[in-house]
Parts: C-alpha cells; sequence; structure tokens
C-alpha cells in the first residue's frame, strides 16, 4: 500500500495499552498503525478524537485502530463493529505520542498515538486557549467525509426527531450541562457553553433572515428541565410569527438521549450551534444551508454573547431555503 508522509514531529512514549480483550483481530504487530487518546470528556470530544486520527489514517495509508476504551457511546455507532479495535488486535509495542506536527514516520513499525485536540479555534494556544493544534483537516474532502459518515452512522434502528415536511427546520442544539456540569455558563469557555440568551438572539437572527416563511425549531439539550430554556428562547417572540418550537417533554438529562439527539441533528436545514464538540462533529460532516456559531462573549458583568456568525451555504439543499439564502449569500 502506498503510504503518503505528512509531517509530525513527535515525542517518543511508552504506553501499557492491552493487546488482547476478547477475540482478536488479525495481527498488525509489524505494521505502523494510528490510534487515539481521550480527553476524558463526553461524546463530542471522544468523536473529534476518533475524527483526528482517521484523517492521518487516510492521509498516510496506515491502518486505523480505534480506542473504544473511555469512548462514551461509541457501541451504537457502526465504527465499534467495522474499525479494528485497537484492544483486540495486536500492534507493535513501539507507541509513538504526537506531539508537533512535521511528520509521522518511523524504521521500524510504531504505534502512533493521536491525543485529543479541539476543533474550535478559540482553544488553541495560538488564539490564548490551552490546546496545541497539531494538524488540520480538510473537512470538505468529498472521500473522507463519506468514510466517515459511514462509520459516524447509527449500529441500530433509533427514533429520530425529525422536522415536519414543507418548513424550514432549525434545530437549536443548547447545551446546559445536565448533571455532568453546573448549568450557569462557562466563565472559562463561554462559547462552548453560552448563556442561553445566545440561543434566543440567534434565532431572531434567522427569523429575520426568512420573513413570512413557515419556520420548525427542534431544541436539543443535555438540561433536565428542557422548559426553562424553551422560555428563554421563546423572549420577545411575536406570537404572530409563522414558528412553532418543539423540545422533548419527558424525561431529559445528560445521559439520556444522546444517540437519538445527535442523529437528529443531521436532517434539519439550519443549526444553531455552541463551540460544543457533539454539535460541531455535524456541522463538520454536514453541509447545513445556515450554520450559526458564537464568535466572542463578553463579560459586564454576566457573560454574554456579543459576535454571532451566521454561514450561509450558496447551494441550499432544502427547497424551502433556496430563495432567500441564494440572494444573501450573492
Amino acid at each position: 500500500m502506498h503510504k503518503r508522509i505528512i509531517g509530525i514531529f513527535v515525542a517518543l512514549t511508552i504506553y501499557a495499552i492491552p493487546l488482547a480483550i476478547g477475540s482478536q483481530d488479525p495481527s498488525l504487530s509489524s505494521t505502523t498503525v494510528i490510534t487515539f487518546g481521550h480527553s476524558g470528556g463526553r461524546l463530542g470530544d471522544n468523536l473529534i478524537a476518533y475524527l483526528h486520527a482517521k484523517w492521518i489514517s487516510y492521509q498516510t495509508g496506515y491502518p486505523l485502530l480505534c480506542n473504544v476504551h473511555g469512548f462514551h457511546h461509541a457501541e451504537h455507532f457502526v465504527l465499534y463493529d467495522k474499525e479494528r479495535n485497537l484492544h483486540n488486535t495486536p500492534h507493535p509495542p513501539l507507541q509513538v505520542n504526537v506531539s508537533k506536527i512535521t511528520s509521522i514516520q518511523s524504521d521500524t513499525p510504531a504505534t502512533f498515538i493521536i491525543p485529543y485536540f479541539p476543533e474550535s479555534s478559540w482553544e488553541w494556544k495560538e488564539n490564548g486557549g490551552n490546546w496545541d493544534r497539531l494538524f488540520a483537516v480538510d473537512w470538505k474532502n468529498p472521500k473522507f467525509r463519506q468514510m466517515c459518515l459511514e462509520m459516524i452512522a447509527p449500529k441500530n434502528a433509533i427514533t429520530l426527531a425529525l422536522p415536519p415536511s414543507g418548513v424550514i427546520s432549525i434545530a437549536i442544539h443548547a447545551r446546559q450541562g445536565g448533571n455532568f456540569e453546573a448549568p450557569s455558563p462557562q466563565v472559562d469557555a463561554p462559547l462552548k457553553r453560552p448563556p442561553m440568551t445566545y440561543y434566543r438572539d440567534a434565532l431572531h437572527k434567522i427569523i429575520q433572515l426568512f420573513p413570512g416563511q413557515a419556520l420548525y425549531c427542534r431544541i436539543f439539550t443535555d438540561a433536565v428541565h428542557p422548559e426553562s430554556i424553551v422560555e428563554t428562547i421563546k423572549e420577545g417572540l411575536s406570537s404572530d410569527l409563522p414558528i412553532e418550537l418543539s423540545w422533548r417533554t419527558e424525561a431529559n438529562h445528560d445521559a439520556i438521549n444522546v444517540i437519538e439527539d445527535f442523529f437528529s441533528l443531521f436532517h434539519y436545514d439550519i443549526l444553531i450551534r455552541p463551540e460544543s464538540n457533539f454539535s460541531m462533529v455535524p456541522s463538520l460532516l454536514h453541509e447545513y444551508d445556515v450554520l450559526v456559531t458564537p464568535k466572542h462573549a463578553c463579560y459586564s458583568p454576566e457573560i454574554y454573547i456579543d459576535d454571532i456568525e451566521i454561514q450561509v451555504n450558496s447551494t441550499p439543499k432544502s427547497q424551502n431555503c433556496k430563495t432567500t439564502t441564494t440572494q444573501l449569500s450573492s
């Protein structure tokens, strides 16, 4: 197989990763392989770590070994069965922890470990954040995107929260924290968990883009009480606006409805999201007609988002969005 060499300076670190758990895949002990580490975070972080390693595997031609230990909800994805399992596949004992990008190569077979790093630019050290940006991924690469979508697919049938037909559909991912984090805005990461007023303001901007058109807005959240978020989002909405708001009214928190909500996000025309990996992944792998994200936060004295970016797709897929979004982007 042709191996493409890409730039990576590496630090050598020996890790004790189990080589055999359960039934084994064929040995890759004599072949350089790619795998990944985890941040200790939730599903979104795990998927970003997987996708980064998938990109390096795609670029180099080296096999990917999926690190499912600590990969929350991995068992619900096709990748769980289709990707080679790091812990079931004998692989080279020389383990290389990738630390700086310039070239990935080894004179002897090695296991290259891609550590977690975020895709959100405000978290990178170059922008004052805490993380090194190890490399860039071409998320528009059609072959790579298709490979990812085949793996990041539900393994079993699930019930999705789909929008009705004949309307412009809006998905809002409102990350509050559920039982995993405190419900207040995250002071050190306000774009990842912004105040709920951000979603209200973003929705108002979308309504202005599509005056008089029928809108359907579904709110996806990890909040234990989604209705409190809905009340904030509804502030300032005229009762005669042609918009329907929807949200989950039964039991909800950060550890349930995760897979259903994640895959539902792919079925909407417009996505309003924070800088959370959970909804960032759909926006990296799927073309929305309109994508709304927070770009800057202020503290005076409470956190609020003072810069909202609206990205309009010049070739929208939805017939309902085509006329207006084409005019906006021209």
